[in-house]
């Protein structure tokens, strides 16, 4: 399995917007051939910060789903939303 946790910051002002266009991506991601799971979260420290956990059968069904249209246009929606770049953090299982 592939799992990939993207920590993403909004700008002060853009969190809500940032969790409407969560809230619309996660149903999409989790049609995907390939995808196990796709989970959204928001800090209860800072509601600024937003976390995705993303469980994949392998690399390139990740790869796969950052190509779909739906990602494309979510990423060219939400990246001026964003105070800096998403934090990606990309495990392989161990067994």
């Amino acid at each position: 399995m592939y799992t990939v946790e993207t920590l993403l910051t909004a700008i002060k002002g853009k969190e809500e917007d940032v969790e409407n266009e969560l809230r619309q991506i996660v149903p999409l991601a989790r049609t995907e051939k390939g995808n196990f799971i796709f989970i959204a979260h928001r800090s209860h420290e800072d509601p600024c910060v937003f976390l995705t956990y993303e469980r994949y059968g392998n690399e390139e069904s990740f790869n796969s789903h950052k190509s779909s249209p739906h990602m494309q246009s979510f990423f060219s929606t939400i990246y001026p939303m964003l105070d800096k770049p998403p934090q990606n953090t990309i495990y392989e299982s161990l067994d």
